[in-house]
């Protein structure tokens, strides 16, 4: 018994001192292949790669900023472009503007009417009777520098009562407030009979004027009218008659309607 037990632990002893020596051993073991050239150029190509990523990266990085700066300057000339035509629009919009207030507040002269009218006295012997043409001024402001030839006559002709382009007419200068009206080729007669008789008056002229922007204008008008029935005897002192005309086929005509020199007129 004794004998046995003494083997054993004879045998322990033995391999005891063994036990670091292979552990030893194991540890400095090498692992397989890592000798090999293989493994050695597969971790120099890593080391490489890895190296050559920031490059790529930061060429990329410069790609991008390239087309960002592209974009941006595109969108910049976008941004221009519409910045002038807005202030192109801007423009007109305010031309358009003033032009539209100057047309709104000048004045426009015309003439399409005959006025009737007594300053005597229905009782009075020989009672006399004015007529003229109505010059009127529909516009919201005064006339400037109003210059006009009118001819009124009963019967005849009145396109031909006025040498229309002759340079020598004489004119008669006024001046029309607004919505206002004036008189011109004013005619006195006692003679109401001869109205009757005829019953046909008949008007022609040239106004020539400026409005308070210093546009100048010109208007031209021609007609002829029938003396309504009216009992002239006793009719009262100073209220007008209207009486309403019928155009001639020419000389009814504002600004440019009247050719093309009608600047030329209308500043002489």
């Amino acid at each position: 018994m004794n004998r046995r037990t003494g083997k054993r632990r004879g045998r322990v002893a033995n391999h005891e001192p063994n036990a670091p020596n292979n552990i030893t051993d194991l540890a400095s073991q090498k692992a397989p292949g890592s000798d090999k050239p293989g493994s050695k150029a597969t971790s120099s190509r890593s080391e490489e790669h890895e190296s050559k990523l920031p490059a790529k990266n930061g060429k990329s990085y410069a790609n991008d900023k390239h087309w960002i700066d592209y974009a941006t300057a595109v969108f910049a000339f976008i941004a221009t472009i519409a910045a002038g035509v807005a202030a192109i629009f801007t423009g007109l919009q305010v031309s358009i503007g003033s032009d539209t207030e100057k047309r709104q507040l000048r004045a426009y002269v015309m003439s399409n009417a005959i006025q009737l009218i007594s300053n005597s006295q229905p009782a009075d012997i020989g009672r006399s009777w004015s007529a003229s043409a109505l010059i009127e001024n529909t516009g919201e402001t005064p006339t400037r520098n109003l210059r006009q030839h009118t001819r009124l006559a009963i019967g005849g002709d009145p396109e031909a009562a006025i040498a229309w382009t002759d340079k020598k007419l004489e004119f008669v200068h006024n001046i029309i407030g607004p919505k206002s009206a004036g008189a011109g080729g004013i005619f006195t007669t006692t003679d109401m009979q001869q109205l009757r008789d005829k019953s046909l008056l008949t008007a022609a002229g040239i106004v020539k004027y400026e409005d308070i922007f210093g546009r100048p204008h010109i208007t031209e008008f021609c007609y002829h009218a029938r003396v309504p029935a009216v009992d002239f005897a006793h009719f009262p002192i100073g209220q007008p008659i209207r009486v309403y005309t019928a155009l001639c086929e020419r000389h009814n005509c504002a600004d440019d309607e009247c050719g093309t020199d009608w600047e030329q007129r209308a500043e002489e």
